[in-house]
Formats: structure tokens, C-alpha cells, sequence
């Protein structure tokens, strides 16, 4: 992955993970995702997408008749 192609010492944080702090990380460098790794890989981890579905209510919208107002 190219993203880690240049990754420098001073652009990673480690943190314990039972350690909290008022700072929220929601994006790395340009990409509004994080990538967390783990033992069996890479997986893509957008923080924003969680915030917003946690914070506000949910819903899947109503696409029953929708056809009919698009004729």
C-alpha cells in the first residue's frame, strides 16, 4: 500500500487503548478513513461514518411508489 510507503516515525501514534483523551482521530493524511491493522491484515476505519450513525438517528428511507413519481 502506498500510503505506508512514506510513513515516518513521527506520523505514527501509539496509545494504550485503556488510556482516554479529548482528541479523536478521523482521518490520516488525506483519507478520511484510518487504517487499523491488525493480525490478519489491514481494514479501512472511518471514524466520521461512525460519529454520524452514532450521534444521530438511523433510518432507511422509503423507496415504496418512488418509480411512479419518476415517470
Amino acid at each position: 500500500m502506498a500510503i505506508f510507503q512514506n510513513l515516518q516515525e513521527e506520523d505514527i501514534e501509539w496509545r494504550a487503548p485503556w488510556l482516554l483523551s479529548g482528541e479523536i482521530l478521523y482521518r490520516c493524511g488525506d483519507f478520511d478513513w484510518i487504517p487499523l491493522l491488525g493480525i490478519w491484515g489491514v481494514v479501512g476505519y472511518a471514524p466520521l461514518l461512525v460519529l454520524r450513525q452514532y450521534k444521530s438517528r438511523q433510518f432507511v428511507p422509503t423507496t415504496q411508489g418512488l418509480a411512479e413519481l419518476a415517470e
